[in-house]
């Protein structure tokens, strides 16, 4: 037996009992009219900025604007240093304890009630715009150099043999900040949040805000035209957080 998990909203299962689900794109993107729809390339928006920029930065906040960064600075101030939490157990499937605590959000008179970050310690840095950015820079950076390899970004600042000491890395910020910020980046308020079986629950909440920012960036900057290859589908799993993954 297939083990299933019904889909959430919007998405709809394609199943033996609903085997005809049908979509159709908007009229201004549609390919079967008269008019067609738009060649695929790069859109006037960002060809403009091209011509008129001195810098790949320019290209770069025409699709994630500098407001974007504004908000993940000033939410992620927030859940570090702004939002009380307390300690709680966590269990497994079994009932017993993890060894790691989890922490939840609570009001000011709860007992061990603290922040997620104490300030004045070394692992305390002020989250600022620049911060971000520099932040989003290094990431690319270690991609490039490491792709997937998370352990390895620390050799950006250490010196050969043991790593490729990069100046402009080593001046940006320290390796310790670096690893902060990966712990603790946040694209949401988590006051706002609808828990599950209330309107307008999302089980991406925390990460809805940075992907529609980045889908409505490259849909302004690219247009895809008719045809389209998707090298990855959607699979069913069994886990918790969300119906699906890619």
């Amino acid at each position: 037996m297939e083990p299933q998990q019904p889909v959430h909203e919007p998405w709809v299962e394609l199943t033996e009992a609903n085997p005809h689900i049908t979509w159709e794109p908007a009229p201004n993107d549609s390919y079967t009219g008269s008019q067609g729809g738009p060649k695929h390339g790069p859109a006037q928006y960002i060809i403009n900025i091209a011509r008129q920029s001195w810098c790949l930065a320019s290209v770069f906040l025409g699709i994630l604007p500098l407001v974007f960064f504004q908000t993940v600075a000033r939410r992620t101030q927030s859940y570090c240093y702004e939002e009380l939490v307390v300690e709680t157990i966590q269990r497994d499937g079994e009932g017993n304890p993890k060894k790691k605590k989890l922490l939840k959000p609570c009001s000011p008179d709860t007992p061990g009630a603290r922040y997620r970050v104490k300030k004045g310690t070394k692992y305390s840095f002020d989250v600022t715009t620049g911060y971000v950015l520099a932040w989003v820079a290094i990431l690319i950076l270690q991609g490039a150099h490491f792709g997937t390899q998370k352990r390895s970004a620390k050799k950006m600042w250490r010196q050969p043999p043991y790593g490729i000491n990069l100046p402009y890395v080593r001046n940006s910020m320290t390796s310790m900040s670096y690893e902060s910020m990966r712990s603790y980046i946040h694209f949401a308020d988590n006051g706002r949040r609808p828990q599950p079986g209330e309107r307008g629950y999302d089980p991406l909440f925390k990460v809805t805000y940075a992907l529609d920012t980045m889908m409505s960036g490259i849909q302004k900057v690219w247009t895809a035209g008719q045809n389209v290859t998707v090298d990855e589908s959607m699979i069913r799993y069994m886990g918790r957080a969300i119906s699906f993954i890619q």
